[in-house]
């Protein structure tokens, strides 16, 4: 599948920019079947890593085919709010060195294209309900568990968003019995993120959990941890379904049992039904690399204002996946 501006044109070629906790991946492509290159670039400080990337899209610009708009989905907090002076950047983030750092509006000074800008995870859930573990349905969560832990929360169709986008690996919760490591996030410690993140486990272990056998203890505080966050989902959000992605979760395919197991019989005891809806929680299928409004404009304020108007005068695209 292939996106166009309009019937009978070419298909509008986007530049996509996934960034993430250890590494961003650029993607030239019209969708997820017509993916033209991927460059990945490992995340180091910002200085380094978005003139990095600027070198690729500059390549594309000048030596390649070119882009119509460029989509950019973050590891954050982000500020998303259009009516800010710092919209388009990344703010209190954890990851060293990120703090405040301004991407949207950078990259919007150097292409004369629009830039589209949100959450990894926020363009990660709704490309599951584009193409992948979401399809049809209009309440659900996307969790991934990587560097870090985020979620992306999908009510009536629309990303929820508020004052700003949630922070669900924030979340502080009861601690597994007989477990007192302080966890590793440097402003809760023990909240799902300082516990169940990689980094987290490799904090604990002095190694990365990619390298943990599955019946290692340490899975018994991550999936406590998980479904404990879980619960929370399902009391306040109730959703259709729950998609889990990132590389701890994909890495370790014993977790999705674990964690169902341990947070399903919230679902049941508030709910009418005596069994679990089929792939309640389910793996993600595809990654979402970009969010971007279709439509030119020269300037990062036009792209301010596509985000103010939302998807109902404007198309806002989910594309850029690539299977897990």
């Amino acid at each position: 599948m292939t996106v166009n501006d309009a019937p009978n044109h070419r298909p509008v070629r986007i530049a996509g920019v996934e960034m993430g906790g250890t590494k961003c991946v650029c993607l030239l492509g019209s969708g997820p079947d017509a993916i033209e290159e991927v460059v990945r670039i490992p995340t180091t400080q910002p200085a380094q890593t978005l003139a990095a990337i600027e070198d690729v899209l500059t390549n594309w610009r000048e030596d390649g085919p070119g882009f119509d708009a460029i989509g950019v989905a973050a590891f954050g907090p982000l500020d998303l709010d259009p009516q800010s002076a710092s919209y388009g950047s990344i703010t209190t983030t954890s990851k060293h060195g990120w703090r405040d750092t301004p991407v949207a509006p950078r990259l919007a000074a150097k292409f004369d294209v629009p830039v589209g800008f949100t959450t990894d995870t926020i363009g990660a859930a709704l490309a599951e309900g584009r193409w992948g573990a979401a399809v049809g349905l209009r309440d659900y969560v996307y969790i991934t568990v990587g560097t870090g832990v985020g979620a992306g929360i999908v009510v009536n169709g629309r990303p929820a968003l508020g004052l700003s986008h949630p922070e669900l690996g924030h979340l502080r919760i009861p601690r597994l019995t007989g477990d007192d490591w302080p966890g590793s996030c440097p402003y809760h410690g023990d909240c799902v993120e300082g516990l169940a993140s990689g980094s987290a486990i490799e904090a604990r272990l002095g190694y990365q959990g990619a390298e943990v056998d599955a019946d290692h203890p340490v899975w018994d505080g991550v999936a406590h941890a998980l479904a404990m966050m879980l619960h929370a989902v399902v009391l306040t959000v109730m959703p259709q379904r729950i998609i889990m992605g990132g590389s701890v979760m994909l890495g370790q395919r014993h977790l999705y049992a674990r964690v169902t197991k341990n947070c399903g019989s919230v679902w049941l005891a508030t709910s009418r039904r005596r069994q679990l809806p089929t792939d309640w929680i389910a793996a993600s299928r595809r990654r979402a690399l970009a969010i971007w409004p279709g439509r030119s404009a020269p300037s990062l304020s036009r792209s301010r204002r596509y985000a103010r108007e939302g998807p109902e005068r404007w198309r806002f695209l989910t594309l850029f996946l690539i299977g897990v």
